[in-house]
């Protein structure tokens, strides 16, 4: 049973993984997205962590985002807040306010899939994908592996 179990997470990594590189070959960069983590505790079975984000598009005027970070899978220890990068990519330009709301995921595993893109890479239904590119200020002991999701829900943009 144990190796039935651990085939099928091989065989859905490995599905993600073609998923990612295939939307990472159509798609665009688009603009940054920079995320401030909650610190927090985490527990065997997962753990969840509130984001405060800004979407700087290539073009178009910067917006916010209030979200979650959510970790489902072996999650177990501490770690105090920080930063995370992402270059966010899409299919098309994302010319409208509020374009990445929606729930992102994907498989936590550091596989490189496409050069700059690793399964790390969270993608949402509409297409869009967003690839870490840097993570900051995270400190604690954290043993994690396991499905990650990203939900983000519009807050504004910036009026000058």
């Amino acid at each position: 049973m144990t190796k039935r179990v651990l085939h099928t997470v091989l065989v859905a990594f490995a599905m993600l993984a073609a998923q990612t590189a295939a939307n990472a070959q159509q798609a665009s960069a688009v603009g940054f997205l920079k995320c401030d983590v909650s610190g927090s505790v985490s527990f065997i079975f997962g753990s969840t962590r509130n984001l405060r984000c800004t979407f700087t598009p290539t073009a178009g005027p910067v917006e916010f985002y209030d979200g979650k970070i959510e970790k489902f899978g072996l999650d177990v220890g501490f770690i105090q807040g920080g930063v995370i990068l992402w270059q966010v990519l899409a299919p098309v330009v994302a010319n409208k306010p509020g374009s990445l709301t929606g729930t992102y995921i994907g498989a936590t595993a550091d596989i490189a899939v496409v050069a700059g893109v690793g399964a790390n890479a969270l993608v949402s239904g509409n297409k869009i994908m967003l690839n870490p590119l840097s993570v900051t200020g995270s400190q604690g002991l954290n043993i994690a592996a396991g499905i990650g999701a990203i939900n983000l829900k519009f807050a504004g943009v910036y009026k000058r």
